[in-house]
């Protein structure tokens, strides 16, 4: 079987992506950040930039998960349960863990720095606490999407046969 590359979804990806750079860029402009211990806030604050993040991420992670299904579908009536499971494994949650451990090693020296500029010597204690009153929940960073899209291609092959 010939298999074309679809030209337009990958254009699609690629514009999301970029959009990524904007709307993550824009978050150091938000007003109010400077009273919820953001570490990096802009002195120039706008709306229109906020308002823009909210929509821009609502739209591109709607357009990853279509795009996303839409090519498991194909993945998974091409090669079947086992082999699918096996691809997704290898290309989406083995990087993600790998990412994700780098990454929070890279990010806890820098919030233990921005605690400790923003709350002075009671950072540690004030961190605690807050992570005490927090609901246990996984710690993702920017990963969770991927956390999700794996739970999403888990009741796909299960719900696949039905």
């Amino acid at each position: 079987m010939e298999q074309n590359r679809l030209h337009a979804l990958d254009a699609i990806r690629g514009i999301a992506l970029l959009l990524g750079l904007l709307l993550h860029g824009s978050i150091s402009f938000w007003p109010g950040l400077d009273s919820v211990g953001f570490p990096v806030s802009d002195n120039s604050k706008s709306m229109t930039l906020t308002y823009m993040f909210y929509v821009l991420h609502m739209f591109r992670m709607t357009v990853f998960f279509l795009i996303a299904g839409f090519f498991a579908h194909l993945s998974l009536t091409r090669k079947g349960y086992p082999v699918f499971l096996k691809d997704r494994f290898k290309r989406i949650a083995i990087p993600m863990i790998c990412a994700w451990l780098v990454s929070l090693i890279l990010m806890i020296p820098v919030v233990l720095w921005a605690a400790s500029k923003i709350f002075g010597p009671d950072s540690s204690q004030i961190l605690q606490s807050a992570q005490q009153a927090a609901p246990a929940q996984p710690l993702l960073l920017q990963f969770w999407f991927l956390y999700y899209l794996l739970w999403f291609y888990g009741f796909a092959t299960l719900f696949h046969s039905c």
